[in-house]
């Protein structure tokens, strides 16, 4: 008889109230993150997907200032380990993003983390992370996380990343109407 995979939800959702609890969820996730770890962020811009990144870097004990990589592809973060900080805004086509080493860096022994991967969505490992930030107004951001896993659900390295993302979890309560 062979062990059916552990049932985990599909998706956990809940807001960030500030950047500052967005870069603390960075931090937290940062702490669990492994080696072969990938997530991949979307957003609009604005949305918080560099002041995540900044949490994560923090995590791993990086002292390295964190920006957004939109013109070179990538920035390396030293700590506990190294994190790519990937950025395929630019990528206009998966060539541009494969011709500059975007593939070797998500498959090496580091953890990465892509701003803007819907771009290069077909190159991403399975399993990995998908986060999706959404304004919900200047300040508070929703925040859905995805597993995407391959064949079997295993989470592999992920599995850490997705306890923190349960742990911060609630129901988003629905939006009412101003008071008259």
């Amino acid at each position: 008889m062979t062990a059916q995979p552990r049932s985990v939800p599909p998706e956990v959702s809940f807001v960030s109230n500030s950047a500052d609890e967005t870069e603390a969820l960075g931090e937290a996730l940062g702490r669990a993150l492994l080696p072969g770890c990938v997530l991949a962020l979307s957003g609009e811009l604005g949305a918080g997907k560099t002041c995540l990144v900044r949490g994560l870097a923090r995590g791993i004990e990086s002292e390295d200032p964190v920006s957004s990589p939109t013109y070179t592809l990538a920035h390396e973060y030293a700590g506990r380990l190294t994190l790519h900080h990937l950025d395929a805004w630019m990528a206009e086509r998966e060539a541009s993003f494969l011709a500059a080493g975007g593939e070797e860096l998500l498959l090496g022994e580091s953890a990465a983390v892509i701003e803007w991967a819907g771009h290069v969505e077909a190159w991403l490992p399975r399993p990995h992370l998908a986060l999706e930030l959404a304004h919900l107004d200047p300040r508070r951001r929703r925040v859905t996380a995805r597993l995407i896993t391959g064949e079997g659900g295993s989470l592999g390295p992920l599995e850490g990343l997705w306890a923190v993302l349960v742990a911060h979890s609630c129901t988003i309560p629905p939006r009412q109407g101003n008071p008259t």
